[in-house]
């Protein structure tokens, strides 16, 4: 999932649960048969122009390329990859500064980078028609940004405290994980105004490639 919004000037890929780029192709899908945490809501829509090369075909474009298993004290060459996009994106910056009339190329390898804050692209990072700046996958592998955290250490309830509160029935059967040993800290805000309507990010779990909801009681009708 993603979010791509536009404000003052600044473009932002918010943090998310997956974006997919095969080839030349940007998708929603959520990984399935994973627990996963993500506190941004879902919306469509393509990070860039994925064509590769300059307008007139005759302009070299300078490559920059991130991999899973790249470093940000590289250069960023195809032997010598970056780690992130932040810094993709400041070397970008540099050369761009000497060389505005150059094309340039994030190009990144196959396979999933986990994202903890926002990726921000503002106005400096533009490119222009003869000098377009292209963030694209690997011809033919499979890139995901993936903001979300695999939950693995799910424990099945025994406080007494909390059974006392649940029907008999489901004994054994509610289960619990702890966040912050999972590195979690930020949990959002949860605050319900008029009409239940929720004010603020806040943390969503995932499973099977569903939102769950929020516990509740009664699960339907009115309490």
């Amino acid at each position: 999932m993603q979010k791509l919004s536009v404000s003052n000037g600044t473009l932002s890929l918010f943090m998310v649960a997956c974006i997919s780029l095969s080839g030349f192709a940007v998708s929603d899908e959520t990984m399935q048969n994973e627990p996963v945490l993500n506190n941004i809501q879902k919306s469509e829509g393509h990070l860039m122009d994925t064509k590769l090369g300059s307008p007139d075909g005759k302009t070299a474009v300078r490559e920059f390329f991130v991999s899973t298993t790249g470093k940000d004290t590289n250069d960023g060459s195809e032997l010598a990859p970056l780690a992130t996009l932040e810094r993709a994106r400041d070397l970008v910056r540099s050369f761009r500064v000497a060389n505005p009339g150059t094309p340039v190329s994030v190009v990144l390898g196959g396979g999933v980078y986990r994202m903890d804050k926002t990726f921000k692209l503002g106005k400096e990072d533009s490119g222009t028609e003869t000098a377009p700046v292209v963030y694209r996958a690997k011809p033919g592998e499979e890139v995901r940004l993936n903001g979300g955290v695999k939950l693995e250490k799910f424990t099945v309830v025994t406080d007494k405290t909390v059974l006392a509160k649940l029907d008999k029935e489901v004994h054994g059967k509610v289960f619990e994980c702890d966040l912050k040993e999972m590195g979690i800290t930020d949990f959002g805000n949860y605050e319900e105004k008029i009409w239940g309507i929720p004010s603020g990010s806040r943390l969503e779990l995932f499973y099977n490639g569903k939102p769950m909801a929020v516990s509740r009681w009664p699960n339907e009708g009115f309490a």
